[in-house]
């Protein structure tokens, strides 16, 4: 049975407060609508430490002894004890710092979404970068409260457009496109190579 069954509310002070020894000693909670969480240890060593629904399936929190991960005043940092930022990653010399985002459908959207303080408005876009989910392309939208906008796009090929999302070659723009080069070379060069091999520029 139970050790020990507490309706209402527990205080421990002192060193430690609560101490749990088990490789995985765990503090279990269980709401009124039924909702069941898991609070301390896991793993075979029971180094790490997660917060997490008993009955899987929902949101989680999984702090790893191999890699710091520290929450302080709102900011999370993932690799380094004083983070920054909201979110600070940072490598060690082992690794390349990288942030990953895996989609799990192909036909979906893979992207980060900068949104402003109010409602997106003409004069208060939010944007979108990312992997489009109608084809293998990466592009960069605008949102302007009404339109979605795709403003630049790279396909699986290399090809660039601009103000398309769908480049017909290497760079495809849709507009007026001017180049400025205040010096006195050439704005933009042209090369072709004939089938004799001559250059022409």
């Amino acid at each position: 049975g139970t050790k020990l069954d507490v309706n209402g509310a527990i205080r421990a002070s002192g060193y430690p407060g609560l101490k749990l020894t088990h490789k995985d000693a765990q503090i279990r909670l269980w709401g009124e609508s039924g909702e069941k969480w898991a609070i301390g240890s896991t793993g075979a060593v029971g180094d790490d430490f997660i917060i997490a629904p008993i009955a899987g399936g929902g949101p989680s929190l999984t702090a790893k002894t191999s890699g710091d991960f520290t929450i302080i005043g709102g900011n999370v940092g993932i690799g380094n004890t004083s983070p920054t930022a909201k979110l600070h990653i940072k490598g060690s010399t082992a690794d390349v710092p990288q942030l990953k985002i895996e989609g799990t459908d192909n036909t979906k959207e893979i992207s980060m979404a900068f949104i402003p303080a109010g409602s997106a408005s003409s004069t208060n876009l939010s944007w979108t970068i990312g992997r489009a989910n109608s084809a293998n392309r990466f592009a960069i939208r605008s949102y302007n409260g009404i339109t979605d906008t795709t403003l630049l796009t790279v396909d699986g090929t290399g090809s660039v457009g601009i103000g398309t999302a769908t480049p017909a070659t290497k760079l495809n723009v849709v507009g007026t496109l001017q180049v400025e080069n205040p010096g006195w070379s050439p704005a933009v060069v042209m090369k072709s190579t004939n089938a004799s091999g001559h250059q022409y520029e």
